[in-house]
């Protein structure tokens, strides 16, 4: 029972390492302040560009100020 308990410690403790690397990666890649609409679309070009794959933009309209959606 001991060397179970000390296993699942064992599998505990690296999940929660990973889960903070993974945390402190995205951190690292993301910045998690307030952006204006100007930059907020610079930082969209700029993924969408950087992973073709994972991501697209798209227009839905134009919103109330006359900026594409």
């Amino acid at each position: 029972m001991k060397t179970f308990y000390w296993y699942m410690t064992g599998v505990f403790v690296s999940i929660m390492y990973i889960y903070l690397l993974a945390i402190q990666y995205v951190r690292g890649a993301v910045d998690f302040n307030y952006h204006n609409h100007e930059s907020m679309t610079n930082i969209l070009f700029n993924y969408s560009s950087k992973y073709p794959d994972l991501c697209r933009l798209y227009s839905i309209g134009k919103s109330v100020q006359g900026r594409k959606c």
